[in-house]
């Protein structure tokens, strides 16, 4: 197998993939299933393919303080875990490894993920420094990873029942230049640092509506001046909100001390939204972002700090319902919604001491990702989403999309309503209402559908009421019956039959009706 490969070609290298095995496909996504065992853990051409656009990437980087971009780097995939290491010479580490670094790491995930994606949908992506981790060259970071990751597996479930939910970004000064600009440039009519706070306040709303907790922001809502920028504080990034709320507490934001950079600020805020979070003894945070990445990427992904299971779980459930939220929209019913959450090592993730997920709405480099970031109907569709699945992680149920497992078939004497059971997963939001469709209805005899609406939370099945008519003779319809939420999630639809029998006695005459739906 690993000799055929590598002289087919990378084109062939997917077609001889498909000949060992043949992949699962997400929804909306690249196959995700990992490998058969009978495949080679390594396949040369993809990796081939991989370096090469990891040298592509490098060549872009505008290098930081003490480093070097001259060195070599290569990238390999194993498909049987589907993790792409990215290994890069040592000389390609800064002085520091703090957000700047981040962002640059991001290019090659963004860039790899993508690259994989015909073949194989990546589960992580790892990087190495002369075949060593970013902990061994700055214990620093392990230190704070393990504190982080100790607090949370001790802390969970067991905080002060508030949410922190961060809005990426804003402006900030830049101390070399003395100004001040904003973290992120804008891309297709988008500013990520000023779209966040909309997305901020609208999760707020429905954690507090529905989820039943206070929610903290790091950054205000005030459109009073900041003095010191010129810009309303709500534009202004969340380091100096809470230097002004907090000026007894520096090390919340001011947790890097006295530095010189350029960017000391801009480090120094990406810290400061976790360590906000801890200062409140949150349940959880949750860190909203739009993407970047080249104009080809798309949709919604969630990324939690590498080894944190509960964070894990958490980021897997707010993408279910995030998928479940957004879809449901005629608009976006084929937006893309991440598979699977994505490990990573993020400051945003790593310093806090409860569950942490970095919520990535949609990409502002993707002129259609743009358009749905700057739709409200979007906006509420995905913090309903972010909503629903921490609510449901924290009561500890699945990911469980609403769906009608079957619908009853009735069988009726004339004359007489008989109970239509419609059972159902999921966890829909009340009222429900039940659309009841006839498909098919004997020529000699009228069908009349209808809705039912459940106002109160129940538990499946739910039921409505169906009757049979007039009873000449033995009748049957067909029917379908769709299940939509208040959120305006539906179900697929379930088919189900209605027999009316025959005849029915002479004495019975006419008789009014008594249900809205059924044959007559």
């Amino acid at each position: 197998m690993k000799s055929f490969v590598r002289h087919i070609g990378i084109s062939g290298c997917l077609l001889a993939l498909g000949a060992i095995v043949t992949p699962g496909v997400a929804r909306n996504g690249p196959p995700t299933t990992p490998v058969d065992v009978r495949a080679s853990p390594q396949d040369l051409e993809l990796d081939a393919l991989l370096s090469a656009e990891a040298r592509r990437v490098m060549q872009g980087v505008v290098r930081l303080e003490g480093q070097s971009t001259s060195g070599a780097v290569n990238a390999t995939m194993n498909l049987a875990t589907r993790d792409i290491v990215v290994d890069f010479s040592r000389e390609f580490l800064p002085h520091e490894a703090e957000a700047p670094f981040e962002d640059q790491l991001d290019e090659f995930r963004h860039a790899l993920m993508a690259a994989s994606a015909p073949f194989l949908a990546a589960a992580r992506v790892q990087y190495r420094f002369d075949g060593r981790d970013l902990f061994f060259y700055f214990p620093k970071l392990q230190e704070e990873d393990a504190h982080g990751r100790e607090a949370e597996a001790a802390r969970f479930g067991s905080g002060a029942g508030s949410a922190m939910v961060s809005a990426g970004h804003g402006y900030y000064r830049r101390l070399v230049k003395d100004i001040w600009v904003t973290q992120r440039d804008p891309r297709n009519g988008v500013l990520e640092d000023l779209i966040t706070p909309l997305y901020a306040e609208e999760l707020k709303g429905w954690l507090e509506s529905r989820s039943q907790m206070p929610v903290f922001r790091p950054r205000t809502t005030s459109t009073d001046i900041h003095e010191s920028s010129g810009r309303a504080w709500w534009e202004v990034a969340g380091r100096y909100h809470l230097e002004a709320q907090y000026p007894d507490n520096p090390e919340i934001w001011n947790s890097l001390g006295s530095g010189t950079s350029d960017d000391h600020h801009y480090k120094e805020d990406i810290r400061s939204r976790p360590l906000f979070a801890n200062h409140h003894d949150a349940d959880v945070a949750i860190h909203l972002h739009t993407n970047a990445a080249g104009p080809s990427a798309t949709g919604t992904r969630v990324i939690y700090q590498t080894g944190r299971e509960q964070s894990r779980l958490l980021a897997s459930s707010i993408l279910c319902y995030v998928r479940e939220l957004v879809t449901a929209a005629d608009a976006y019913h084929d937006f893309v919604v991440s598979a699977e959450a994505h490990p990573d090592n993020k400051g945003e993730n790593r310093l806090a001491q409860m569950p942490s997920v970095i919520v990535e709405a949609a990409f502002h480099t993707n002129p259609d990702d743009a358009l749905a970031l700057q739709d409200p109907v979007f906006r509420a569709a995905a913090m309903k989403g972010v909503e629903k699945g921490y609510r449901l992680w924290r009561e500890g149920k699945p990911c469980q999309p609403l769906a009608i497992q079957r619908v009853t078939d009735v069988t009726l004497p004339p004359h007489t309503v008989g109970e239509v059971e419609v059972h159902f997963e999921g966890h829909p939001r009340f009222p429900v209402t039940m659309e009841v469709t006839p498909l098919e209805c004997p020529q000699d005899s009228t069908c009349d559908g209808g809705e039912e609406v459940k106002k109160e939370p129940l538990d499946s099945p739910l039921t409505f009421e169906i009757e049979c008519g007039r009873g000449d003779h033995t009748r049957i319809s067909l029917w379908q019956t769709v299940l939509r939420d208040d959120d305006g999630v539906a179900s697929a639809a379930a088919q189900h039959r209605l027999t009316c029998t025959g005849p029915a006695s002479a004495k019975e005459g006419h008789r009014a009706r008594q249900a809205r739906i059924g044959m007559w």
